[in-house]
């Protein structure tokens, strides 16, 4: 419709230059006043400029939908973070917001490996403290500055430390959170005792005998159980809890009270 106007338009601006070059000037407005067609493109000209004053106003609504949309989910993220700091009051919770983290297209990889987030030595953090996301453990504390630091994540792929990990329902069980696999989203969590049944849903979390994380934190559910070639050790895949793609707010996890 607007390519329509405009080369309508168009057509007007070299009717009137015609009109100009055989009428005159002083005949000008009075040949458009006579002038069917001109006044036409005069209409459509008008609906023209209305269909673009209407378009603003669409364009307008769409933005403050986009923008309600925005802080409806921002209320839920911070609900569900605050729910977090509730649970784990008594190891003084700080909330910290990710200001930076790595991104390049050509090694996707770099994203999964650390963040940095705006909460340092002024807000009494530490290296090694264990960071959650809403749904569960997303790391610990690799790098402390004055006012940030860096986290590694559990997917990082420079993560050199073992993660001690045992089952929710079952805390008999013992393994290690290893490796993290990008295209299928998942966790290792190896070492596995074969002679332990370990069944798809079940809950992982850290393990009271880790030094790092001495309570039990959300890790993710098994999808899977692998058994190795010689029948010494299990291993399950783990889907993570959280979601290492999209981190906002995260909540570090000081010394008990």
């Amino acid at each position: 419709m607007k390519k329509r106007i405009l080369i309508l338009l168009s057509l007007f601006i070299i009717i009137s230059i015609l009109l100009i070059k055989y009428t005159g000037i002083y005949n000008l407005k009075e040949s458009i006043g006579n002038n069917q067609h001109i006044s036409q493109i005069g209409d459509l000209w008008n609906t023209y400029k209305e269909n673009e004053v209407l378009q603003d106003r669409i364009d307008s609504y769409e933005q403050l939908k986009v923008d309600k949309d925005l802080i409806i989910s921002d209320n839920k993220l911070l609900s569900d973070i605050k729910t977090v700091v509730n649970k784990y009051k008594k190891y003084n919770p700080v909330v910290g917001t990710v200001i930076s983290r790595d991104l390049d297209p050509k090694n996707q990889q770099l994203w999964y490996n650390f963040l940095v987030i705006n909460k340092g030595k002024v807000d009494s953090i530490k290296e090694n403290m264990a960071v959650l996301g809403p749904d569960g453990l997303i790391g610990l504390i690799h790098k402390v500055n004055e006012n940030s630091s860096e986290v590694q994540l559990l997917t990082s792929s420079g993560r050199k430390n073992l993660i001690p990990a045992t089952l929710e329902k079952d805390e008999s069980v013992f393994g290690m959170i290893e490796n993290y696999d990008m295209e299928s989203n998942q966790l290792n969590f190896t070492r596995l005792d074969p002679s332990v049944k370990i069944e798809v849903g079940n809950i992982v979390t850290t393990s009271k005998q880790s030094k790092t994380f001495p309570i039990p934190l959300k890790i993710g559910e098994v999808v899977e159980v692998k058994h190795d070639n010689f029948g010494l050790t299990n291993t399950a895949l783990v889907k993570p809890a959280a979601d290492f793609y999209n981190i906002s707010y995260v909540v570090i996890l000081q010394e008990e009270n």
